[in-house]
């Protein structure tokens, strides 16, 4: 049985994750909880986290559901095994919309460019005729496989969104 993690060990565990993905110190975190009306002392919040095996610090109720609240969560999010994995998970769904955004936005600019490139060449068609005539074919080429290319990552964008992995969201939103 020393090998089964208990509720409180993977409460402590959440809220000392939680606690530092939002930088937060012990004692910050001990100050916001006597904002919310309840005491409890920056030793009392390393004793949650740490869980002595030997001497473990009971959690009572309004302790967990103010620990939950100053750190946007539920109880029930601080009690998740999952927790970390999923955290995990959300936080790489949204660092690969981040780099598809930027994708997007440098796409958006190769075809601004090249939509110049092919205005110089009809220009330049007017002209000198044939010569232009094949780079024009070139550019009109790489305009179309960067439009293609566009709409694949605008698609993309968008099922990303469906799924709620966009960009991250405020802490404070769920």
């Amino acid at each position: 049985m020393g090998n089964i993690e208990s509720a409180e060990d993977r409460f402590g565990r959440n809220v000392r994750r939680i606690r530092e993905e939002l930088g937060m110190t012990q004692k910050d975190l001990a100050e916001a909880i006597g904002r919310n009306g309840v005491t409890l002392h920056p030793s009392a919040i390393a004793k949650i986290e740490l869980r002595d095996v030997d001497n473990p610090r009971a959690i009572r109720l309004t302790e967990a559901e103010a620990i939950a609240r100053c750190l946007n969560r539920t109880v029930a999010d601080l009690m998740d095994r999952d927790a970390p994995l999923l955290a995990a998970a959300a936080a790489d769904a949204g660092h690969a919309a981040d780099m598809a955004e930027r994708s997007a936005d440098a796409l958006e600019s190769a075809m601004s460019n090249l939509d110049t490139a092919r205005v110089a060449l009809d220009f330049q068609m007017n002209i000198n005729g044939s010569e232009a005539d094949a780079h024009q074919q070139r550019v009109l080429s790489a305009l179309d496989r960067l439009q293609a290319a566009h709409a694949r990552q605008r698609a993309s964008l968008r099922k990303a969104m469906r799924l709620g992995w966009g960009p991250a969201k405020d802490k404070g939103e769920k």
